[in-house]
């Protein structure tokens, strides 16, 4: 189990390093990673095991910021440009960081909240 999670939090890195073009913003979203990883252990020992879903909801609200832009590319090679390359993320701003953030802590308390 400890090398999945130093596996994802790898992957997290170089995807926050990508997404987030500013380091304050890198910074931000895995300070909030590591809080909610240690909430979730202080909460309940039954929640251990979902640690790592707030990473994926991260990626989730990524996807749902950009999803006008994916929407709108005509060929597949335009898409794999954007999930392939940093260009996307040098355009993001810091409201749409904040949104980003925002929009996963809402999502993972909902899906927390729901399985109790």
């Amino acid at each position: 189990m400890k090398e999945n999670s130093l596996y994802v939090y790898r992957w997290l890195l170089l995807d926050c390093k990508r997404e987030f073009y500013q380091f304050n913003h890198v910074l931000r979203v895995l300070e909030l990673v590591w809080i909610n990883s240690i909430s979730n252990i202080c909460i309940s020992s039954s929640i251990i095991n979902n640690r790592s879903l707030f990473t994926i909801f991260v990626c989730i609200s990524i996807l749902q910021e950009d999803r006008q832009l994916i929407f709108s590319y005509t060929n597949e090679e335009d898409l794999h440009k954007y999930f392939f390359s940093s260009s996307s993320s040098s355009s993001r701003s810091h409201r749409s960081t904040k949104r980003i953030l925002q929009r996963s802590q809402i999502n993972y308390s909902n899906y927390i909240l729901s399985q109790k």
